[in-house]
């Protein structure tokens, strides 16, 4: 058994040994990939840096382009909104102003044209009465003046001749082979 035992602890000697080797040998091992990740880490970072700068600068000229492009539309957009809104703005002033107004002062220049035109005509109408009533007048002064005043009236009792106030009839006269009646002043 002391063979055994022998063996057993030659045994676990060779396992420590073996395994402190191992642990050695991937210390070392561990160590050279940690300075080849470090490496390639440095590497891959510089790369990335240069990429990421790269892509930065790419984007960046990319947005200085789109923000050209949109400007420039925004502005053509803008100008083409404001001459449309200046021709809906005439649209509408045609539409609900002007024309509108213009009808407006047809009818009433109509309206006011045609009762000018009635007035005319009216004052016209009434100057011609004016002067007929003139004239009438006139007549009527001249024979009140060879008649002194008297009328001729039909009435229901017969037929008269009415005189005027500070006249007065004789009826006893004739003229001619006809009966007359003679006025006197009183």
């Amino acid at each position: 058994m002391s063979n055994l035992l022998q063996m057993g602890t030659d045994f676990e000697k060779k396992l420590k040994e073996r395994a402190a080797s191992t642990e050695n040998m991937l210390n070392s091992e561990f160590r050279k990939l940690e300075e080849s990740v470090d490496k390639a880490l440095s590497l891959n970072r510089q790369k990335i840096r240069d990429a990421i700068s790269g892509h930065t600068t790419s984007v960046k000229q990319q947005l200085d382009t789109l923000s050209t492009t949109v400007s420039t539309q925004f502005s053509t957009t803008e100008a083409e909104l404001s001459r449309q809104q200046k021709n809906l703005l005439w649209q509408v002033i045609k539409g609900r102003i002007l024309f509108p107004a213009l009808t407006a002062l047809s009818v009433t220049g109509g309206i006011f044209l045609g009762c000018w035109g009635l007035i005319q005509w009216q004052e016209s109408r009434i100057a011609k009465n004016i002067l007929t009533i003139r004239e009438q007048e006139n007549t009527l002064a001249k024979l009140e003046a060879k008649t002194w005043g008297v009328t001729f009236v039909n009435g229901e009792n017969g037929k008269f001749l009415v005189l005027p106030d500070g006249v007065k009839g004789e009826n006893t006269w004739t003229v001619g082979d006809k009966n007359a009646v003679r006025l006197v002043r009183e």
